[in-house]
């Protein structure tokens, strides 16, 4: 190799190194980079109270590696990039009153609103302020004419505020609202937006309402329906929220789940023609005096599906009902860690009787004037009203190990449903299943006497799910031998 030969090849091993040597530069580079400990100072902005917040990011190497399961105003890594989310208002930040937090604004300068939950890369300090302000959306349809004051940001929620038209006597409360692109939930109706309207005759309330308010339609003289859409979300009422409506006859898809915030809900509306309430719910109170005096009065309820059929449970609080066509009504007894289930024939659920319901649909039932004369034995419970949780209570509910009753462990029950309190002494441990077929009839069980109980004593011994004992059963319940039910105290 000539001189020539040796400073090229001693160039190309310089280069060489050279180039590695600016790799690891650049590499050290990011790696310092992604190492360094970034602040983002929160700051509640010229018309919002409280202090500064100032969050520092963590050593990245503890950080997630992507933005799943990344909360709110947190940090995290993405390859080598930083990324904050930008926060809820921080609790400490007091929001004006009839403000609401518009958005995170970068800097003073920034005249763009990042929405709560935007990412952001973070690659120098970042400074966040929070502005507050009342936000309104006009909303038009052609036949309705309204206004609604933005509630939350995240997410968009909106309250209506005003009603400036409605067109033939019908006012529909929409689901959403846009506003330059972003939909807003109507999650609410302002206390007296609507009241003194003679002009309003139809009312239909959109399923996302959460909360209807004080005299919000009082003395809508001519409204005579009401209608909630299907899957209503509705849990509260301020008081007198239909005062005096006296020609409202007709109101459906009530939801069960509403509450009254203060006092009577429908007070001087008349006598209702029908009513239909989704979901049950204890109607026995004065805040609902008018609406349990119904002509027709039906609830709908929803139901878990299981086996080819919808299953649910009722208790009815003061009020005889009829379940339609589609639904099979069971009273049951506990034998062991089982309910055998006794079909009610003529469908009617006696007030302060707790059943179970079998549909091929969500079931239907019809307050009725008639009284059922099953007289059957029903381990079944139910309470009209919320109550403390009894101990050892099970409940309807499509667990692991299929649709059965087990444990409940909630403060307290729900009004309307139907469950089952089990003795220490059962042997059931944590689920109960049902089994259909065995007719329990109070008439049908025969209860031997100790001579014939003896006189049996070599015949066999089956439980009612079909299982054939080696011994007589020392458990008490009721079995079957001989071919007939014998019961074992």
């Amino acid at each position: 190799m000539n001189m020539m030969e040796r400073n090229e090849s001693t160039w190309r091993r310089s280069g060489m190194l050279l180039r590695r040597a600016a790799a690891c530069a650049v590499l050290m580079l990011l790696a310092q980079t992604a190492l360094m400990a970034y602040t983002v100072t929160l700051q509640s902005g010229s018309r919002g109270e409280g202090s500064d917040i100032v969050i520092n990011t963590p050593d990245p190497a503890g950080l997630p590696t992507s933005q799943s399961g990344v909360g709110n105003g947190q940090f995290w890594m993405e390859g080598e990039q930083l990324w904050y989310k930008f926060p809820d208002c921080p609790a400490s930040f007091t929001a004006p009153a009839g403000e609401i937090l518009l958005g995170w604004y970068i800097g003073e300068e920034s005249d763009e609103a990042q929405d709560p939950g935007t990412r952001w890369t973070i690659s120098s300090d970042l400074v966040l302020i929070a502005k507050w302000g009342a936000e309104e959306i006009e909303y038009g349809d052609g036949n309705n004419n309204l206004k609604f004051a933005v509630t939350c940001v995240s997410p968009l929620e909106a309250k209506l505020i005003e009603i400036s038209q409605f067109d033939d006597g019908n006012l529909v409360i929409p689901a959403i609202v846009d506003d330059w692109g972003k939909e807003y939930s109507v999650v609410e109706i302002a206390d007296g937006v609507c009241q003194n309207r003679s002009e309003l005759t139809a009312l239909t309330i959109a399923a996302t309402v959460r909360r209807i308010g004080k005299e919000a339609f009082s003395k809508c003289h001519n409204l005579t329906t009401l209608t909630f859409a299907e899957g209503g979300q509705l849990t509260a009422m301020g008081q007198h929220a239909f005062f005096n409506c006296e020609k409202l006859k007709k109101i459906y898809n009530l939801p069960g789940s509403t509450e009254s915030e203060e006092g009577y809900l429908f007070d001087s509306c008349g006598t209702f023609e029908e009513v239909t309430i989704w979901g049950y719910r204890n109607i026995d109170d004065g805040n609902w005096a008018d609406i349990r005096n119904a002509s027709t009065l039906r609830v709908t309820l929803p139901a878990n599906a299981a086996n080819g059929a919808m299953w649910t449970t009722f208790y009815s609080d003061g009020r005889n009902f009829q379940a339609d066509d589609a639904t099979t009504v069971y009273k049951a007894t506990l034998q062991g860690s089982s309910l055998v289930m006794h079909e009610v024939e003529d469908r009617i659920v006696n007030d302060f009787t707790a059943v179970i319901l079998k549909s091929t649909g969500n079931p239907v039932l019809t307050k009725t004037e008639a009284e059922s004369s099953d007289g059957a034995h029903n381990d079944l419970k139910g309470c009209g009203e919320a109550m403390n949780t009894p101990e050892r209570t099970y409940v309807l509910y499509g667990g692991e190990d299929g649709l059965g009753f087990y444990p409940y462990s909630g403060e307290k029950l729900n009004p309307g449903k139907a469950y089952i309190q089990v003795p220490a002494s059962s042997g059931v441990k944590g689920y109960i299943g049902f089994t259909e077929g065995i007719d329990l009839g109070a008439t049908d069980v025969q209860i031997p006497s100790a001579g014939e109980a003896q006189q049996e004593e070599a015949e066999a011994w089956t439980a009612l799910d079909g299982r054939r004992l080696s011994d007589r059963p020392i458990s008490p319940g009721i079995y079957l031998r001989s071919g007939r039910k014998v019961v074992i105290k």
